[in-house]
């Protein structure tokens, strides 16, 4: 029988903590080819899910094989003319993406320049507007790796 102290070392172990994923460093081809093995394995691991009736699983399997499914971006890449960049998908989402960042952006800066009566309430307003900032900050960074465009020169050389 487990005990409550086996529980919590079974559960706080991750097997995929530290692991790098090398997908975006693939070439166009091979990201292809992995997204396209992805799909049925996927499928498999939701009828495993349904057989075990979880529900939470099956639902987390479903999501990422709708993910998967998305093929889209990687057709994409694999697609592309010499020297195009962006699909006119891909560039209006990036555009959004932008759009977001900059909105949030000038939201936490006119926070912090306005004068509150209760600053309690206004650096919870400012927590809460970083943390959106940076989680939409973290999804521009993740698909502009994803649509394989370089990380813009200003960046790298300011985490020199």
């Amino acid at each position: 029988m487990m005990t409550d102290h086996d529980k919590r070392d079974f559960y706080s172990e991750d097997p995929l903590e530290g692991l790098a994923s090398d997908l975006w460093a693939m070439s166009n081809e091979e990201q292809f080819e992995a997204w396209m093995q992805a799909v049925p394995v996927l499928h498999d691991f939701g009828k495993l899910a349904e057989t075990l009736h979880n529900d939470a699983l099956l639902l987390a399997v479903t999501d990422a094989k709708d993910r998967a499914e998305e093929l889209d971006r990687a057709f994409d890449r694999l697609n592309r003319c010499n020297g195009e960049q962006l699909r006119s998908r891909e560039e209006k989402r990036l555009r959004a993406m932008i759009a977001r960042c900059d909105a949030l952006s000038n939201a936490y800066q006119t926070v912090l320049r306005e004068e509150w009566v209760c600053r309690a309430n206004q650096e919870e307003t400012l927590a809460t507007l970083k943390e959106l900032l940076d989680e939409a900050n973290e999804a521009f960074r993740r698909y502009r790796l994803e649509v394989g465009l370089p990380e813009p020169e200003a960046y790298r050389d300011a985490g020199e």
